[in-house]
């Protein structure tokens, strides 16, 4: 294959720009699995549990430069005629990251979650069988350390059938349980899943249950369960399939999972592909955050400006939030 042509050729591609030279981009992919290999092995010696080694990959992309110091996040718990609301100032999650991922070993379709960039490190975890990397997300939705759960393989977000939905629930059940600290989250595609195409799911500290509101227990579209993890799962996973039959093609979900006394607690929100956005605010596209937890996070100039001088109050928020619950199903 003959060398990238161009005012920086080889430069460029390693960059993620362009196509490298077949031998440049085995030999880039060799010596990252070296460097990641060796910083693998220095967080099983230093930090064995789970949680710590989380935390130690956190702070290893702080000092690469992949996450910025500080981010200006402001939660504001209000509220409503519709109960608590929270209100997240977020600019830093307007603007994309600039670090440009490693280009992929062989020619493919780029994949944001298989092409991490150079500066980002992650964990591997195994979970329920299969591979997994938590990978510090660069714009976290709250002021918490945040990561994104990922697939090692590149597979749907979507489960497939019953056995599949089983192991995805599964593989938060079994990281929740190592790390019983831990916010998770997971959204299906048209639910909030801004990358359908691979498998993954949201990691937050526990940093976040000082401002989060509580998970409803009681809409009727949201099933509150509580148990044993490989329980759980499968109930989490028998409920999708339920609402697949009920609702059609149409028919997606959040999942929002934590620990609580040595047990799982979880909540199944039932979607609608078809309310996806928020009426007033057509730059969120709402997740578990807004589904299940009642939280809105503002990211543009223009929304925060409005919100800030009150031509965006919080009962037009906290409305649009309950008309992301999917109409009854007609006999």
């Amino acid at each position: 294959m003959s060398e990238q042509r161009g005012p920086e050729g080889p430069q460029a591609a390693a960059r993620g720009e362009g196509t490298a030279p077949e031998p440049l981009r085995l030999a880039l992919h060799e010596a990252r699995h070296a460097a990641l290999a060796t910083f693998a092995a220095h967080l099983r010696a230093d930090w064995p549990d789970v949680p710590a080694r989380l935390r130690a990959v956190h702070r290893a992309c702080r000092l690469t430069g992949f996450l910025p110091e500080a981010p200006a996040i402001r939660p504001i718990p209000l509220e409503s005629p519709h109960g608590p609301l929270l209100v997240v100032l977020n600019p830093h999650r307007a603007r994309p990251h600039a670090a440009h991922p490693l280009p992929p070993p062989a020619p493919r379709s780029p994949c944001p979650l298989c092409d991490l960039p150079w500066s980002q490190l992650w964990l591997e975890l195994e979970l329920d069988g299969e591979g997994w990397r938590a990978a510090p997300s660069p714009a976290p939705y709250l002021p918490a350390p945040q990561w994104t759960v990922a697939t090692t393989t590149h597979r749907l977000q979507e489960p497939a059938d019953d056995r599949d939905a089983r192991h995805l629930f599964a593989a938060m059940a079994g990281l929740l349980a190592r790390a019983p600290g831990l916010l998770l989250g997971w959204n299906g595609a048209g639910a909030g899943a801004s990358l359908p195409a691979h498998r993954h799911f949201h990691a937050l500290g526990e940093e976040v249950g000082q401002v989060l509101p509580s998970p409803s227990p009681t809409a009727a579209h949201i099933l509150a369960l509580e148990g044993e993890g490989m329980a759980v799962a499968a109930e989490l996973a028998a409920a999708l399939m339920d609402w697949r039959r009920e609702l059609g093609p149409w028919a997606t979900a959040n999942v929002i999972m934590w620990g609580e006394e040595g047990r799982i607690q979880a909540r199944f929100v039932r979607r609608d592909r078809r309310r996806e956005q928020l009426d007033p605010l057509p730059e969120v596209r709402a997740g578990f955050l807004e589904a299940g937890l009642h939280t809105v996070i503002l990211k543009s100039s223009q929304t925060i400006t409005a919100f800030e001088q009150g031509r965006l109050p919080a009962a037009v928020l906290a409305r649009a939030l309950t008309e992301l619950a999917p109409a009854p199903v007609r006999d």
